[in-house]
């Protein structure tokens, strides 16, 4: 599996052993707001300068979220064949959006909303954000929290299983939350594959798909029409980029 955040891929491996039974929905939610972490008061103002220029085809819609539409593909190891999206612009470089994603499997919907909260403050060690992945499926579902901050007072995974004469929460708080631990395992990955020839477990391929899934919300929010990411072959700018 993808060297991702630990408590997404025991989600994923929760979701393939049938815990929740037939998976039926998707949901992807990154609140933005402050915090005041020594992470991010050491950032330096040069590394957010590309980012909000035509250097960059977007703005954080584009550089952050990519993470979340990989996760997207990921999960249920399908396709996005259609996109809606309506897709907003806060402080230039923040797109709060509502997007809807349609599955291969029609029976599997997904959802992905981006909210910012500039006057907010969260506990984070990092940047001043929170995501919460929440899986739906025919017998329970599955929340991953603390993906990046700890907004909220839970454990990094939580399932309900919800079977007639079971309707039973399991915790998992002793699973790894913190957030470097997916880019720490990542790296070594990338320097396995360079050193050692090790594949790589996310190809080429899904690589463009998660960039196609990133600009079909782009074209969706920009056109108010249904997109199908498979059809795209170039990169799509919000309207109005760069301001």
């Amino acid at each position: 599996m993808l060297p991702a955040l630990p408590a997404l891929e025991l989600a994923k491996q929760l979701v393939a052993d049938g815990a929740i039974g037939k998976p039926s929905q998707l949901r992807l939610r990154t609140v933005v707001g402050q915090t005041d972490s020594a992470f991010q008061s050491g950032l330096e103002v040069e590394g957010y300068v590309w980012r909000m220029t035509a250097t960059s085809p977007g703005g954080h819609l584009f550089d952050d979220m990519i993470h979340k539409y990989a996760v997207a593909l990921w999960m249920f190891d399908q396709d996005i064949v259609s996109v809606q999206a309506a897709v907003r612009r806060r402080d230039h470089y923040f797109e709060p959006c509502a997007a809807i994603f349609e599955y291969e499997d029609p029976a599997i919907l997904g959802m992905m909303d981006v909210s910012y909260a500039p006057a907010m403050w969260l506990r984070s060690d990092f940047y001043g954000a929170d995501e919460f992945f929440e899986i739906q499926g025919d017998e329970g579902f599955l929340w991953v929290t603390r993906c990046t901050g700890q907004l909220l007072d839970l454990p990094a995974v939580v399932l309900y299983d919800g079977k007639r004469g079971q309707q039973t929460t399991t915790s998992f708080p002793h699973v790894d939350d913190d957030w470097g631990s997916g880019f720490r395992r990542a790296s070594r990955h990338f320097i396995d594959t360079l050193v050692d020839g090790v594949a790589p477990e996310m190809s080429a391929e899904e690589a463009v798909k998660a960039l196609q899934l990133c600009f079909a919300v782009y074209e969706a929010g920009n056109t108010r029409q249904a997109v199908d990411p498979r059809q795209i072959t170039d990169p799509v700018v919000p309207d109005g980029w760069p301001r």
